[in-house]
């Protein structure tokens, strides 16, 4: 096999997950939850909205996050845009996740023999708590104690503190910034295996 077909074939691998991928930002980006009449009973159901999950995540990042007194800005029209695209983005990736290593495990495992595979399932596992744990803590007291601490250098200066919002939205521990530092912390652990999946089939 060539090395052009085992790309071939690693795309093939992931394509199921890349169309869902697409297909849940769109979601997260078009439907919100709301609250709906059937039958003389009160459901809520999720529907084509402004206020979209993407929207109410980062009010949520802003609400928790960021200090009172700093205001946010759109330097251009289409930050608000990109800024909920890629909200959306970063929520589907965290949602499809475990689809994700599923199909990746599946693409290396026939370059793996089993105490490798159960290695790397254990480490993945023990990996994802520990990042979890890790934006939890970052989310609940670094980031927040961070500006804290830092915005008061600009408020004595005299200056009005602003925040881009498409800054914000990498810089905070919002989705866009966890899946970001997920791929770093992931990306060294699979990239040897990918390549050993890569490189043993390959005729040269």
């Amino acid at each position: 096999m060539t090395l052009l077909e085992e790309l071939k074939l690693f795309i093939k691998s992931i394509l199921h997950w890349i169309y869902a991928l697409i297909g849940f930002s769109f979601f997260f980006f078009l439907f919100g939850l709301r609250t709906v009449t059937v039958f003389g009973r009160e459901v809520t159901v999720p529907f084509v909205s402004e206020h979209s999950f993407a929207v109410q995540f980062f009010k949520m990042i802003q609400r928790d996050v960021l200090p009172p007194n700093v205001d946010l800005i759109a330097t251009n029209p289409m930050s608000g845009f990109i800024t909920q695209l890629e909200v959306a983005i970063a929520l589907a990736f965290i949602a499809l996740f475990p689809f994700f290593l599923y199909r990746i495990m599946r693409y290396i495992s026939p370059a793996l023999f089993e105490h490798e595979k159960r290695a790397i399932i254990k480490s993945l596992v023990l990996s994802t708590i520990l990042f979890a744990l890790g934006c939890l803590f970052a989310y609940l007291y670094l980031i927040p104690l961070t500006f804290k601490f830092m915005y008061p250098f600009t408020t004595v200066l005299g200056v009005v503190p602003f925040f881009a919002v498409d800054a914000f939205i990498v810089s905070s521990p919002g989705p866009y910034g966890h899946v970001e530092l997920f791929g770093h912390c992931q990306s060294g652990f699979l990239e040897k295996q990918m390549a050993t999946r890569l490189c043993i089939p390959v005729d040269f």
